[in-house]
């Protein structure tokens, strides 16, 4: 059986706004294994499920797509911080 990894998208530290935050992931991890050129000394693999990921606006989306096809999946629940309020006057206070 294949496995699913699913996840909330965060924004990054170099966007400035939220606007894709909050979509859910699938990333399928695929068969395990891979094959190593001996004259490139790449490693590729015939196995291109690693390749897909698939986005939802919701969790539900994301897990009803899962369980119609059958992915095994585990759910990563998005670890996000409260911003703190400063005031403009804070930048310049020392400590």
């Amino acid at each position: 059986m294949i496995h699913a990894r699913i996840f909330s998208t965060l924004k990054s530290t170099a966007q400035a706004g939220r606007a894709k935050q909050g979509q859910w992931t699938i990333e399928v991890s695929g068969m395990p294994g891979s094959i190593r050129d001996l004259e490139t000394a790449w490693n590729s693999t015939a196995d291109t499920l690693r390749q897909i990921t698939l986005k939802f606006n919701s969790l539900e989306d994301a897990r009803s797509f899962a369980d119609r096809h059958q992915l095994r999946y585990t759910i990563e629940t998005p670890k996000s911080a409260a911003p703190r309020r400063r005031t403009y006057a804070e930048n310049f206070r020392h400590a």
